[in-house]
């Protein structure tokens, strides 16, 4: 234990960290989570994403559209590897410093669509835009915009105190049938897995949070405050999320929510085969009516 303590205090002193390197499974699973964006050449701050704790870790996949940082018509393919002038119709991901200038932490390379691209943030960055790779010019008449698909995975934080589910154990009348303890697993595993997702939600909203409250951005420190309370609450969040952070937070959640229905629905299956063997009518047509209520979440 107090090896352990020595090494936390070693990194905390660290003003640059290098975190952990994805494979290219977690690069795909982390990219399926992503939503669509839109960045158009003719701004510096085209898609803003915000601050970043070290250890973050940006996706990014090529969509499509145009774009170019010169001219009039909007024809650089930014995934293009022979695209002409090269890097200057890239994507970048850069730093907006306090003084209002920029620095590029790195320019997102082609064949992106094939093969996503992932940067990790190795110290704390305040604010991080993306925007085309063309230092040094003037953006206002850049023609076109692109597309891609994007996931920012920051790292975990805590969980808050208030959480909206308490994980239940399905009760089990003594003498159950093998269909009945099945249906009782898979409905209590169901409600730990909606109880981690709810968890992960919060601690990423609160993380959205602090970086926009640092920033100075009140209409979504307002939005995401109304989230984690409609959260807590129990109730379906309404406040539009327009932050990148938040936005990933919800993705995230929702993906782990349709998981646990499938999953749910997978057990449900197993136990009721298992009625169906013992050749009580019932019990399966109980899981069968549940089974088809999960159906509909799906969708």
């Amino acid at each position: 234990m107090k090896r352990i303590n020595l090494i936390a205090l070693a990194l905390a002193a660290c003003t640059t960290i290098t975190a952990q390197q994805p494979d290219k499974n977690t690069v795909a699973a982390m990219i399926a989570k992503g939503e669509v964006i839109e960045i158009p050449a003719n701004s510096d701050q085209a898609y803003v994403i915000g601050r970043l704790p070290a250890r973050s870790v940006i996706y990014l996949q090529y969509v499509g559209g145009r774009w170019k940082s010169w001219g009039k018509i909007a024809t650089g393919n930014p995934d293009d590897p022979k695209a002409e002038r090269g890097q200057y119709v890239r994507l970048a991901i850069a730093e907006v410093q306090r003084s209002g200038g920029q620095s590029v932490l790195a320019v997102v390379p082609p064949n992106t669509k094939t093969e996503p691209f992932f940067h990790v943030i190795n110290r704390d960055v305040e604010k991080v835009v993306l925007r085309i790779n063309a230092d040094g010019k003037v953006l206002q008449t850049n023609p076109g915009s692109v597309k891609y698909r994007i996931y920012v995975q920051t790292p975990s934080s805590p969980p808050p105190v208030v959480s909206p589910i308490t994980p239940t154990q399905s009760p089990v009348p003594p003498g159950a049938s093998l269909a009945v303890r099945l249906a009782a697993a898979a409905e209590t595993r169901y409600n730990r897995s909606l109880t981690e997702a709810s968890r992960q939600y919060l601690a990423d909203l609160d993380a959205a949070l602090q970086a926009v409250m640092r920033a100075g951005n009140l209409y979504d420190a307002n939005a995401i405050r109304d989230a984690i309370r409609e959260i807590k609450e129990g109730k379906p969040v309404s406040s539009p999320l327009m932050n990148a952070l938040a936005k990933t937070a919800k993705s995230r959640y929702e993906h782990a929510a349709t998981s646990a229905v499938q999953q749910y629905v997978r057990d449900l299956d197993a136990a009721q085969k298992a009625a169906m063997e013992a050749k009580n009518l019932d019990e399966a047509n109980a899981i069968s009516t549940k089974r088809k209520e999960l159906e509909q979440l799906k969708h």
